[in-house]
């Protein structure tokens, strides 16, 4: 799987979770799986619309880019910093 992929994909659960968490505390019913459900769905749409900006930005920049294959390698690069540091651990 790429970075870019599962960027996406953490962004993604995090979103559902997000949106269930947001509900979770709101009803005190037993019952609740349509509801927790739903909110869960919420998040994920949220979080979807969300990740269009960072994606549609990526996309622009590499259809208007001379240099298309320089680009792709510094955003890939971009992303796996990211994702290689801790918060706590400072980018070498």
């Amino acid at each position: 799987m790429t970075t870019a992929a599962l960027l996406t994909l953490l962004g993604l659960v995090d979103a559902s979770f997000s949106g269930f968490r947001a509900y979770a505390g709101r009803d005190a019913r037993i019952r609740k799986h349509r509801a927790t459900a739903r909110a869960a769905l919420r998040g994920l749409a949220v979080g979807a619309a969300l990740l269009l900006a960072p994606a549609l930005t990526a996309a622009v920049l590499l259809l208007t880019a001379s240099d298309r294959a320089r680009t792709f390698d510094t955003l890939v690069a971009g992303a796996s910093d990211t994702c290689s540091h801790s918060p706590s651990t400072p980018p070498s």
